[in-house]
């Protein structure tokens, strides 16, 4: 019996630790998309930066270094949120 509730267990995901690491992954590729398109490093990233000005434009996000900012906080509000719920879901349906 008591392997069996270790299985269950083992299977579960921690929904804040979950949504932590989604935050953190998804605001450092913004943050580092954004200052490597501010500084002209790799030209493919206006494209990836264009979309996410689609989603934080109106948030104050821009390619520089204050909207490299924001966008990485709005992007780890976002992601977290996201992740929180999916974490939740998923133990609720397993």
């Amino acid at each position: 019996m008591k392997k069996q509730a270790e299985k269950q267990n083992a299977l579960e995901l921690n929904p804040l630790k979950f949504a932590l690491s989604m935050g953190i992954i998804t605001s450092g590729l913004v943050f580092g998309t954004t200052l490597l398109a501010t500084y002209g490093i790799f030209s493919s990233f206006y494209v990836i930066t264009s979309i996410i000005f689609e989603i934080y434009g109106k948030l104050g996000y821009s390619v520089s270094i204050i909207g490299s900012i924001l966008g990485a906080l709005f992007s780890f509000i976002d992601a977290f949120i996201i992740g929180f719920i999916f974490a939740w879901l998923y133990n609720k349906i397993n």
